[in-house]
């Protein structure tokens, strides 16, 4: 049974697999490509920024701009 990250005859490991985004729709696809960019699998799906709303973008970052709450006496 071969080894799990076999080596090249000069001791480099084979590159490995990489992730590429690809925009699809409204949707962020990040998909793993092999080292001759073939398809290997979908490794996650997410909704694009530029759809959200604004308030869906601004919670989304976690950053909420209080000053306007507050009044100077």
């Amino acid at each position: 049974m071969p080894p799990e990250n076999p080596k090249s005859i000069t001791g480099m490991s084979p590159p490995s697999a990489r992730l590429v985004t690809i925009r699809f729709g409204n949707y962020d696809v990040t998909v793993k490509v092999g080292p001759g960019n073939e398809f290997l699998g979908i490794e996650e799906i997410g909704i694009s920024k530029s759809f959200l709303s604004l308030e869906q973008r601004r919670s989304a970052v976690g950053y909420h701009d209080v000053n306007d709450l507050y009044e100077d006496k």
